[in-house]
């Protein structure tokens, strides 16, 4: 193990130096010289493991510039000085003269730090990078940035949390702002090649300052929407715009975004303040982003914290909202319902935990109607040529649906359970109860007399939105997951409730995915069963005379590689292989033979297009129900 007080550079005996602890430091990568220490997320490999635990609990590092460690004051000559003139006068009057509102009672900036200070500090950070010790990521969404905490410099924030913050958090945030405890401070850092932006997120705070340090930077401003929990919080409010030295101070509740930088490079010091006196208030506990710290993954009840009534309808706050979010206060990181409104960039989904609490606060009811709902949405992004758009609601829709069944059968045990426990009282007070509280299933969107019934409902609904997803994928060239929606419909199969159409088209669509995938044999055996449930369709044939083609062309490229194999000379072994391959071809030719034999007619066609909406300059039949 590493001496603790052992240089990193060589430096006399006497020169300034700072114990950093790296217990709690994983960001590391090995390289050929050994280990490497980086920004970027915690490496989780075997390597990274043993590098852990070969390097010192604790090393020296040695400051370009030891006044910023050797303060436990923050000095006032690093102030703005109308700052510094107001902390000095420290009356409710001087701090508030010096601030403006970005947002009335919820945002407000002024001119915090000298140009001297952020110079100071941004060689320090550079000089910190080019050591050789380990840098945190600040958090879970920035991949590039510097803990300030880790590297010694928690005594400075320290004061400037108490001294310079407090004063004004007290002021604009009574509740929030009234005292603190703990801080986490860090440097995040944009810049084309590296992070450019920042998705909408709330911060693990009660009062957040952001400090700009610089450098030249265009672009990449501050947008913010409403608090999380309000009927606002999806609505933008605000775009700030940094400047050097000037600070934005907001509640971390506050949602908010960094905008896409355009050029340079930005850099600030972010302060998330905490207070655990306030976490322990009824207010916090009782607030939305309360419940969600202190029940991961569960859906706030009906009427918590006093913000939606009993008869709300669902999820989490969410549904108070005033019409449709604007796109730019939508969080792909941190929206339960993100793939509602926008669909996802490649690779990136739903957070499992959230998305299962989000749509299990919804009732059967109102499962049902967010499904119509986002269906009738996706029919236009799919009239609309945005594929991408229309699959991620049509699969959202098909989640309401299973949810709306789920609940629908928590509601009849709820209501059979209630029957149960009065069948003591006198019958005229039993019927009454039931007269009062009507047929659970007329409360349904699915209106369904039986639980079969409501079964079938749900199964065509199902199917109809897969094969309008599939459609989707199709469209996109999403080969794997078009296959993937079909086969989910050929699965409902089995309970005997799906319409010949809807199999048919189940078929087809696989059909195609499995050509766009050139797995010709899989796509044929497709096809063959579409035809078989749709004779009279005319697109089937056509794809499956393709399919065929596809199939004879590749058939003949591997017996030309089986010639040339064997210098033009093929001998019995290979003339039997390509005798084999040509029987294959000539295999696959008569299926097609034999498919383009098949009648049609207009009122035929029309049975296997509910819209009449086709993609005329693809040849392929699209249609979404």
């Amino acid at each position: 193990m590493t001496d603790p007080d052992a240089a990193l550079v060589p430096a006399p005996a006497d020169r300034f130096s700072v114990l950093i602890d790296l217990e709690s430091s994983r960001d590391i990568e090995t390289s050929a010289g050994g280990v490497s220490w980086r920004m970027g997320p915690p490496c989780e490999s075997a390597e990274c493991a043993e590098a852990i635990a070969a390097t010192a609990r604790s090393v020296r590092y040695y400051p370009l510039h030891p006044q910023l460690f050797q303060s436990v004051t923050f000095p006032c000559d690093w102030l703005d000085p109308s700052f510094a003139a107001a902390l000095a006068d420290g009356s409710d009057e001087a701090l508030l003269s010096i601030l403006h509102v970005e947002v009335p009672k919820l945002v407000f900036s002024f001119e915090m730090v000298t140009s001297c200070f952020c110079t100071l500090l941004l060689e320090e950070l550079a000089h910190y990078e080019a050591s050789g010790l380990p840098v945190r990521r600040p958090n879970t969404m920035n991949r590039y940035g510097l803990v300030l905490n880790q590297i010694g410099l928690k005594p400075l924030l320290d004061d400037l949390q108490q001294s310079c913050l407090l004063p004004l958090s007290r002021l604009l945030f009574p509740a929030e702002g009234a005292s603190f405890d703990d801080h986490h401070s860090f440097m995040v850092k944009y810049r084309n090649g590296e992070d450019v932006h920042l998705d909408m997120h709330h911060d693990d705070a009660e009062v957040t300052l952001n400090v700009c340090l610089g450098k030249a930077f265009t672009g990449a401003t501050l947008s913010f929407c409403g608090g999380v929990g309000e009927a606002g919080h999806r609505k933008h409010m605000h775009k700030y715009t940094h400047r050097l030295g000037r600070a934005v101070v907001h509640k971390g509740s506050h949602r908010h975004g960094a905008d896409e930088l355009e050029d340079g490079e930005r850099i600030s010091l972010i302060m998330w303040s905490r207070s655990s006196s306030y976490r322990q208030s009824v207010k916090y506990l009782t607030s939305h982003i309360g419940w969600r710290r202190t029940h991961p993954g569960v859906a706030p009840p009906r009427g918590h914290g006093g913000r939606r009534p009993a008869s709300a309808t669902p999820a989490g706050w969410a549904e108070v909202e005033v019409g449709a979010p604007d796109p730019i206060c939508l969080s792909e990181t941190h929206d339960a319902d993100y793939g509602e409104h926008a669909p996802f960039r490649a690779g990136v989904t739903y957070r499992p935990l959230e998305r299962a609490a989000h749509l299990g606060a919804f009732s059967s009811d109102d499962a049902s109607a967010r499904a119509v709902a986002l269906k009738a949405r996706g029919t236009v992004d799919f009239k609309a040529a945005n594929w991408a758009a229309a699959a991620a609601k049509y699969a959202a829709a098909a989640e309401y649906i299973v949810r709306s069944t789920a609940a629908a059968k928590e509601e009849d045990g709820a209501v059979e359970r209630a029957a149960a426990t009065r069948l003591d009282t006198e019958e005229g007070e039993m019927a009454a109860a039931v007269a009062d509280e009507g047929p659970v299933c007329c409360r349904r969107a699915v209106v369904s007399e039986t639980e079969a019934e409501r079964a079938k409902a749900a199964v065509l609904a199902l199917a109809t939105l897969w094969l309008n997803e599939a459609q989707c994928q199709l469209n996109l060239q999403e080969h794997e997951t078009a296959s993937q929606c079909c086969s989910k419909v050929l699965a409902l199969e089995a309970d005997g409730h799906l319409t010949a159409a809807q199999c048919a088209k189940a078929y087809f669509r696989r059909g195609l995915a499995s050509m766009g995938s050139a797995n010709f044999e899989g796509a044929r055996t497709d096809l063959l069963a579409a035809g078989q449930l749709e004779p009279a369709n005319k697109a089937v044939r056509v794809q499956l005379r393709t399919c065929a083609e596809h199939d004879r062309a590749s058939r003949e490229h591997e017996k030309e590689v089986y010639r040339r194999a064997l210098g033009g000379h093929c001998g019995s072994g290979g003339a039997k292989r390509a005798e084999q391959a040509s029987s294959c071809a000539s295999s696959c030719a008569s299926s097609c033979a034999s498919s383009s034999g098949l009648g049609t007619t207009p009122e035929e066609e029309k049975a296997f297009d509910v819209f009449d909406f086709y993609e005329a300059s693809s040849g392929e039949l699209q249609v979404v129900d």
